[in-house]
């Protein structure tokens, strides 16, 4: 049920409001291919509007991204696929511009990519991005309050963080970060990328074996000093943060273990 200071929010109770298809080609077979035809990928709201991506699965077997624009009364816009077969990882609005991040079917690779979109779909830029190594294959994306980029991808069974920048796409550095298992690519599922702080994120990957022999694992890293409350008396005081952000909490005083400020 809704709690009363979001329904007051959104002005409504919790019925639902409109509901449009956004299948593509619903009668479309994808022949011999296991996996389906329409997969949802992700949503955004930008330009005041809803942008839908989807991978479309094809006969046999073939990915194309498609994105949908939708107007907030549920009537949509426009609709188009992007020729070659490419595949939707992550996507995001950021500073008022919209990157969506994603790969290539290059056999036996997976060749990561970020475009920047405008309003229309249209695509402003597209960074590609290399390997020395045979595999490699894009993870997550994110983004902090200061405008940086980070890309995180699979590569040669590690992993590795890419500092692009928001304006070309153009890697600013790349960091191999030390992960004690080899990182298993089950297609999109399970690897995970999230940003703390600054410079501080935590990865959710695989290893293991595919199907029954598959396990999934947490590390927090840094790229940097870890930033947080360096102060034991608080109320969220952090024991690996090594410099103070100025984050510190006292609003649990008074209570058990708390400081007396």
């Amino acid at each position: 049920t809704w709690d009363t200071e979001l329904k007051k929010f959104i002005g409504h109770s919790d019925e639902v409001v409109w509901n449009v298809d956004l299948c593509y080609e619903c009668n479309n077979s994808a022949g011999s291919c296991s996996h389906g035809q329409d997969y949802p990928m992700d949503l955004e709201f930008f330009d005041n509007h809803l942008f839908a991506f989807k991978s479309n699965v094809t006969s046999p077997c073939f990915n194309q991204i498609g994105i949908q624009k939708v107007d907030l009364s549920g009537g949509l816009q426009w609709s188009f696929e992007f020729p070659g077969e490419k595949f939707v990882v992550e996507t995001i609005v950021h500073n008022d511009e919209m990157f969506v991040l994603g790969y290539a079917d290059e056999s036996p690779s997976r060749q990561p990519f970020l475009w920047k979109l405008n309003a229309q779909g249209e695509v402003i830029w597209e960074h590609v991005f290399f390997t020395e190594f045979s595999d490699m294959e894009p993870i997550d994306l994110v983004a902090d309050a200061n405008g940086n980029l980070r890309i995180g991808m699979i590569e040669n069974g590690g992993f590795r963080l890419d500092e692009v920048s928001p304006m070309t796409g153009e890697n600013i550095t790349v960091f191999n970060i030390p992960i004690q298992q080899e990182i298993k690519s089950f297609g999109l599922y399970g690897n995970n990328l999230i940003q703390l702080g600054m410079n501080e994120f935590v990865l959710g990957y695989n290893w293991g074996s595919w199907y029954d022999g598959s396990r999934f694992n947490l590390v927090r890293f840094s790229i940097g000093p870890m930033t947080g409350c360096t102060d034991p008396l608080s109320c969220n005081y952090d024991a690996d943060a090594e410099e103070n952000d100025e984050s510190c909490d006292y609003t649990c005083c008074p209570g058990p273990g708390c400081c007396d400020v």
